[in-house]
């Protein structure tokens, strides 16, 4: 019986095995059609030899040669000279297509340090640039500069700023390793040394050429000046002022943010309610509320209060001078340097000092003010509760009243017709203070301040009733302040004018065009005082003079004269067009007086240095540019050739 049931397992599993291979011969057959679409009638075969002749076509007709070339490994066979170049010694090196396109390569992988290593400015896949470092190469080789692994190292960070990023610069280059791209640098970095060594010499500044340097950005000049200040025209100007119409006229014109200086103050009305802890009053309507959370911690709240308000509502009066502790004790100096100094009475001076100056801390400890404290943090923590109760129910739109709620809460309540900010934080009012303008000044008419205002003397809840923003007056309003500014504008243009009829005095106006004059100083000297003026000569220094510490602030005319550049481009003797100054406080007539080269004297040692690096660079850039830089100094001074030379350029297409 087992035997009949083993041969009948057998031969079922066969039947299987002979079906799945139907089945997959099936389905490949079934991809294999489908692999290739043939037309009808068409042999699959014929039409798949007849799809790789028109591509084989297509390459020969419509690739180029030099592509060609480049996909072959680079005009001809691998084994093709592709660079050759004479070394120094006179030896004469080449490259196969293969070994210069492989040093290309390499070259190109060292993009990102281009700048750092002074290659100039080399391009990837470049040839000249290829071959320009391989020579250099050579030429440290035979000079004996090398790059060390610690100089690997330390380059490295100075590029990658860290391991962490340099190593995830070479893990998003495939076609990189940390040994093969720390092999490529080395190479890079004894260039970048030979460079640097070659290009000494040419950074070889004489001491003269320092001072040349110097003495074209230190050049001295002199003039002569009138000065006419603004404020001692403005009478004069005011007898001038027009009518009222012409007036609000010239007033209209102004742009308008000049204008909105003269617009009221932006205001604003509110209901206030507040807690005055030096009353005596009692809280229970506000506390049955509002009640505090059983499970609330009243020494923490009373300490979170004190924390946050402590340099509002707790803080020292201020002494009367005269008063003890109304000065900073003094601190007697010592020198620790000195061996008969008694360090020990010295330091013993300083603790003294510093705990006095300790004891007059400008707030009370939460120990001195415990109980007030104890009073004023429930009561602030319930209002606040209030308030934001408040401010939900308008959310809401329930309607109640915050006068009859406050009174029966316990507060005091009060609604202030519109006031400026000013009003609202600098009054007798015993609610004002700037915490509760400032709490004000952000909510939008119609709504509650966002937070309860903790004052010097009190604690207010607040609600915008109304906000009137800025507006221009009537004319008739503002007419005196229009014409201070009038004044203001126009006097110092009174003066240009006065200091400018003193140049009538060295020419005639032409009807157009510029009126150019000049006076030796008598003459100009003469024409001055002759308009009641007086001349001030300003001698020799510098457009920028160096300023120290303890030198004195800049004068109106020092402004002036550092500021106005075109006086530095005048002829000696030139007399510019008086004009008055930016800030409308002077006028100026200004003869130019002279130029002289600065006093080396003056140098100072960090214009030494400036001038020494401006000039060397600059002398090591010329030298490269003229050398290594340079492809046609290249290619004759090392005989270099390139097989790219000998590939004609491709004409442009035309359509």
């Amino acid at each position: 019986m087992s035997k009949n049931r083993e041969k009948k397992h057998t031969a079922h599993l066969k039947e299987r095995q002979d079906h799945e291979h139907e089945v997959i011969e099936k389905s490949a057959g079934h991809h294999e059609q489908h692999l290739v679409e043939a037309p009808k009638g068409t042999s699959r075969m014929r039409f798949f030899l007849q799809f790789l002749l028109v591509v084989f076509l297509l390459m020969i007709f419509s690739i180029t040669g030099p592509v060609m070339d480049a996909l072959s490994g680079g005009g001809g066979g691998g084994d093709d000279i592709y660079m050759s170049w004479t070394s120094r010694s006179g030896e004469r090196h080449t490259l196969t297509n293969m070994e210069f396109f492989q040093q290309k390569r390499n070259f190109a992988q060292l993009e990102v340090v281009y700048r750092y290593m002074n290659f100039g400015a080399a391009e990837t896949g470049d040839d000249e640039d290829t071959a320009r470092f391989l020579i250099l190469e050579q030429l440290a080789a035979e000079a004996g500069v090398i790059a060390a692994e610690s100089e690997v190292a330390e380059t490295i960070i100075a590029l990658w700023q860290s391991v962490e990023n340099y190593k995830g610069y070479i893990a998003s280059r495939r076609d990189l390793t940390p040994v093969a791209y720390e092999k490529l640098l080395r190479r890079a970095l004894a260039v970048r040394r030979y460079l640097m060594l070659y290009g000494s010499g040419a950074r070889e500044v004489g001491p003269e050429r320092i001072i040349e340097r110097w003495q074209l950005t230190a050049k001295e000049y002199s003039f002569d000046y009138v000065e006419a200040i603004a404020a001692d025209f403005e009478e004069e100007t005011r007898a001038a002022l027009p009518a009222d119409q012409e007036l609000q006229d010239w007033f209209d014109g102004l742009p308008p943010f000049q204008k909105s200086r003269f617009n009221t103050k932006e205001s604003m009305s509110a209901d206030l309610a507040w807690f005055d802890p030096a009353e005596e009053r009692t809280y229970e309507a506000l506390f049955e509320r509002y009640p505090r959370p059983e499970d609330e911690d009243a020494e923490e709240m009373a300490q979170n209060y004190y924390n946050s308000f402590s340099h509002v509502r707790f803080a020292r009066p201020e002494p009367e001078p005269g008063e003890e502790g109304s000065e900073d004790p003094e601190v007697p100096e010592h020198d620790h340097s000195d061996p008969d100094h008694d360090h020990e009475a010295a330091v013993q001076a300083e603790a003294e000092a510093a705990a006095e100056a300790a004891a007059r801390e400008k707030y009370y400890a939460f120990d001195e003010v415990a109980e007030r404290v104890g009073v004023e943090a429930p009561i602030y923590y319930s209002m606040v509760d209030w308030l934001s109760h408040m401010q939900k129910r308008q959310v809401e739109g329930e309607a109640f009243d915050m006068q009859t709620e406050a009174i029966s809460l316990g507060f005091q309540f009060e609604r202030v017709e519109p006031r400026t900010r000013e009003g609202w934080t600098d009054t007798e009012d015993i609610w004002s203070g700037r915490y509760l303008g400032s709490s004000m000044m952000s909510a939008p008419a119609g709504e509650f301040a966002p937070r309860v205002s903790v004052g010097e003397k009190v604690l207010v809840a607040s609600k915008i009733l109304e906000r009137m923003p800025p507006t221009l007056p009537p004319f008739a309003e503002i007419r005196d302040g229009v014409a201070d500014k009038w004044v203001d504008e126009e006097a110092p243009r009174v003066a240009a004018a006065k200091l400018e009829t003193v140049r009538d005095a060295f020419g005639e106006r032409p009807e157009t065009g510029v009126f150019a004059t000049t006076a030796d100083r008598e003459t100009f000297t003469a024409a001055v005082e002759a308009a009641g003026l007086s001349v001030v000569t300003r001698d020799y220094q510098r457009q920028f003079p160096r300023v120290g510490p303890d030198d004195p602030e800049p004068t109106l005319v020092d402004n002036y004269l550092r500021s106005t550049t075109t006086l530095y481009g005048m002829e000696p003797d030139q007399v510019a067009k008086a004009e008055a100054t930016r800030d409308g406080q002077a006028a100026y007539l200004v003869r130019f007086a002279g130029k002289r080269d600065g006093d080396v004297a003056t140098m100072e040692p960090s214009e030494a240095e400036q001038a020494l690096l401006q000039l060397s660079s600059g002398a090591e850039q010329e030298f490269f540019s003229r050398t290594f830089h340079s492809n046609e100094w290249i290619k004759q001074e090392f005989n270099l050739a390139l097989k790219s030379w000998e590939i004609p350029e491709e004409p442009a297409p035309t359509n």
